[in-house]
């Protein structure tokens, strides 16, 4: 049988409700979007798998997705996942 609703009427409490706990999201809402973004890239999701045990340099995210480690990709890398990556050591530095 076919679940349609057949009568024109408010639930107030339920929207009530939802209006409240949308509201204490709206702030999150950027954020949850920016991930979901990210999560919506092949290349990035493989980047996550790879610092979910642990921090990588960029150097070394870049040799394992095979591309050039140039200023513009550790920029790029480094935007959206700073908080996983370690900054360049000396020996990245010089070309370990």
């Amino acid at each position: 049988m076919d679940e349609i609703c057949r009568q024109d009427c408010v639930h107030a409490g339920a929207v009530a409700a939802a209006r409240e706990r949308i509201a204490e999201d709206e702030r999150r809402a950027p954020d949850a979007a920016s991930w979901f973004k990210t999560l919506g890239n092949p290349q990035r999701l493989t980047i996550l798998r790879a610092l979910r045990h642990g921090e990588l340099c960029v150097c070394d995210i870049a040799v394992l997705l095979g591309l050039s480690t140039g200023v513009n990709f550790r920029k790029r890398l480094h935007g959206r996942f700073s908080s996983r990556l370690h900054q360049p050591s000396r020996a990245c530095a010089n070309g370990r």
